[in-house]
């Protein structure tokens, strides 16, 4: 008979995945979807350069009304309006945490982690 790990489980929050979906809001103004997109493939090519092309980690778009309106609800408090620019993540755990940082710091954008 084959040895089997058995892990007791407390509760269903010991049942924890590690999938994720990252926003960034850039309010910035006189940034533009083109110039994020050059300069975010930039830091992941430098930063990451074993990861997917760039169309696979993320979706940067212009936010319009309906946009907002889907993430101000009840599940998301988030500070967003139409014209701001927003980075999110393709899929689950798609754009690295390594660049987190970089893209709030180099775009001034707000992260919401969306679960």
């Amino acid at each position: 008979m084959k040895d089997i790990l058995v892990i007791k489980v407390h509760s269903f929050i010991d049942v924890i995945t590690n999938s994720s979906s990252e926003l960034f809001v850039v309010k910035d103004k006189k940034q533009t979807v083109e110039t994020i997109r050059e300069i975010l493939s930039e830091i992941i090519e430098v930063c990451c350069p074993n990861i997917p092309p760039t169309e696979d980690i993320y979706e940067i778009e212009v936010c319009n009304k309906k946009v907002a309106k889907d993430y101000v609800s009840e599940w998301y408090d988030i500070n967003i309006s139409p014209g701001d620019i927003i980075i999110k993540s393709s899929c689950d755990n798609s754009i690295p945490y390594s660049i987190f940082e970089i893209i709030e710091e180099r775009f001034n954008a707000k992260r919401y982690h969306l679960g």
